[in-house]
């Protein structure tokens, strides 16, 4: 069973939070600090993205400052691929666990020129031209995906003698390891989604949204609190004051079961938050240059 504990829980929050509790993976909390023990799914032979594509939620305060960090103390195998996208310029970003310095210059909040090194290599962004690190917004909220295909290979697995027999038949099944993640909320943290391009100018390159920007510009892989009031993706919109139609949600559990909604719809109250998962947000009118900016709810 699944055993989510804040210390001021009452009978009536808990009722609420029950349908996210359920869902995720097992958190112990204390007021606004706690320790989860988060599902990943891997892929088996013959099995693609988006199978083992685990977009994970990060705590606003964490141990783990840059990429390496996360490898280090979650336990993450060498090969492991960790992925983020810089919402302002739409560039990727990513490492891989054990090979390179790559993972040691790159911050999980993007402010690459800060606590990771400052090291100037170039990225290159959608637009087609490079630009070095430190493009990011440098906020705690964003989530990360994650990728391994070796995660289900633990010892349950490697005892039935290959990993594939873990799974249900080969390249059908689910194959998962498990992370351990530690941190706290940041009750005042306020998140910004940001617009989406348009042909008016908003800055300066590769910031703006003149006509021929990255249609990536804009995409928000959100870490949902863990301490999240929330149930539903519409009960996100509602918090954010997205009204109907006006951004899209995207849930990626792991397994490739992928959910697309839009808020104001029946879709986005029947999707369900899952503890531990980040989800893809991405306003979809054209607006003003300025952030949309909400502060979520939570316990």
């Amino acid at each position: 069973m699944i055993r989510f504990k804040p210390s001021r829980l009452t009978a009536a929050i808990a009722l609420s939070a029950v349908v996210i509790v359920l869902a995720g993976g097992g958190a112990v909390a204390s007021n606004m600090g706690f320790k989860m023990n988060k599902a990943l799914f891997g892929r088996a032979a013959g099995q693609a993205s988006p199978v083992g594509d685990n977009w994970v939620s990060l705590p606003y305060n964490k141990p783990y400052s840059c990429y390496s960090d996360l490898c280090t103390q979650a336990a993450l195998p060498n090969g492991t691929t960790l992925f983020q996208r810089i919402t302002e310029s739409g560039a990727p970003q990513s490492c891989v666990c054990g090979v390179g310095t790559a993972c040691t210059r790159l911050a999980l909040n993007l402010d690459n020129v800060g606590a990771c090194g400052g090291v100037a290599v170039p990225l290159v962004n959608p637009d087609g031209v490079a630009h070095a690190f430190g493009d990011g917004p440098k906020d705690p909220y964003y989530g990360i995906r994650i990728n391994n295909n070796a995660f289900f290979q633990n010892a349950a697995c490697t005892g039935a003698g290959t990993p594939v027999a873990c799974c249900t038949g080969a390249g059908t099944g689910t194959c998962f390891g498990n992370m351990i993640i530690v941190g706290s909320h940041n009750p005042t943290q306020a998140v910004l989604l940001r617009r989406i391009p348009n042909p008016t100018n908003c800055g300066a390159p590769p910031f703006n949204d003149t006509a021929g920007q990255s249609v990536l510009i804009g995409e928000t892989y959100f870490s949902v609190p863990y301490h999240t009031t929330a149930v539903t993706a519409q009960d996100l919109c509602n918090q954010a004051g997205i009204t109907a139609l006006a951004a899209q949600i995207r849930r990626f559990p792991g397994n490739g079961a992928t959910t697309n909604v839009q808020c104001g719809t029946a879709a986005a109250s029947a999707l369900n938050l899952v503890l531990g998962e980040a989800l893809f947000i991405r306003r979809s009118t054209a607006g003003a240059c300025t952030p949309l900016s909400f502060i979520p709810a939570h316990f």
